[in-house]
């Protein structure tokens, strides 16, 4: 909204017209990806959009790009369904966007992949996860080694992700009372009750048994002892863009440092890592699929949906990580 308003000013909705919007995503169409410098992000959207074509000409070396043609059109749609709303609320007579179209040729859409089993080494082996100096305790990127762990989202979330196939939406965001136990003693996520991105994501994911070896329930006890209500604390539970928001942009910083510069791997990598040794494991496909969240592919693995919790625990064990390295602490 604040860059709609940069461009088309802050007028009553009834009198937006299709010269605004054309105006308007013609700018969207130059508007800089991801990447693109903090400095630039607190301008307004003309102001913005010169800085970084400006920027561009002096720094050829540099790939700065535009939002990717998908990104252009997700915030036509957008914008499109807002004001579709305002109609059918009789806020507005007309929707100005009704009847235009929009094609952007924008940066082409980079195709994620996961990690490879030597990038799941070499990230697990650094000090981030086997101890860093202990004068970066209070730096971002834990690079040299040294004695100091410190078991926060920045050490844990990369580990579920990579065990459980979640999204970081979902484990970023859960409460330390969401890790659950049967009575027979197996650990579980419950995000039954959570408001997620499809319905399907609604669902019980068992504790992956590596998690108890490498003192993921001792870190839960801790929290629970300390009264906290987040299984992350250390995340900003009060921003509008959601906890994991920050920790995605500090992860694609590390990830940088450490010579993990593909752009076709993000921390969402991890899921798909899930996925496919998941796909190669004997764990049937629509178990996977209940255990990840995704819809199933045919209709008719819909009907009777879900398993018992003991079921997809077992299987979930099935999917192991063997270029995993042993962490400092563990158990075996």
């Amino acid at each position: 909204m604040r860059r709609l308003v940069e461009v088309i000013g802050d007028k009553p909705a009834n009198y937006v017209n299709k010269a605004d919007i054309e105006e308007f995503m013609t700018l969207v169409a130059r508007f800089p990806g991801r990447k693109r410098p903090n400095r630039l992000n607190a301008l307004p959207m003309r102001e913005l959009i010169a800085a970084f074509e400006l920027e561009k000409l002096k720094r050829p070396d540099v790939e700065w790009k535009t939002l990717t043609a998908s990104t252009a059109g997700e915030w036509f749609a957008a914008y499109h369904r807002m004001f579709r709303y305002a109609v059918l609320m009789e806020l507005i007579p007309l929707n100005p966007f009704d009847g235009l179209k929009f094609t952007a040729k924008g940066a082409a859409s980079v195709k994620r992949r996961g990690y490879t089993d030597a990038e799941i080494t070499a990230i697990f082996a650094s000090p981030a996860f086997q101890g860093f100096s202990t004068q970066e305790r209070t730096q971002r990127l834990r690079s040299k080694a040294g004695p100091v762990i410190v078991k926060d989202a920045k050490y844990w979330l990369p580990i579920l992700s990579l065990f459980h196939g979640a999204r970081l939406t979902e484990l970023a965001a859960m409460r330390s009372a969401d890790l659950k136990v049967t009575e027979s003693g197996l650990h579980f996520f419950d995000l039954t009750q959570r408001e997620l991105k499809t319905e399907t994501s609604k669902r019980l994911i068992p504790l992956h048994p590596h998690m108890n070896e490498i003192g993921f329930l001792d870190y839960v006890a801790g929290l629970r002892a300390g009264g906290e209500e987040w299984l992350f604390p250390d995340l900003d539970h009060t921003s509008k863009l959601g906890p994991g928001h920050e920790f995605s942009k500090w992860w694609g910083e590390w990830c940088d440092k450490q010579g993990l510069d593909d752009p076709s791997i993000t921390h969402h990598s991890w899921r798909h890592t899930w996925k496919r040794r998941a796909r190669a494991s004997d764990v049937k496909e629509e178990i996977h699929d209940i255990i990840s969240g995704h819809k199933p592919v045919t209709i008719g693995r819909g009907y009777g949906a879900g398993a018992e919790i003991e079921d997809l625990a077992r299987e979930m064990a099935l999917i192991t990580f063997p270029a995993f390295p042993t962490l400092p602490g563990q158990t075996t």
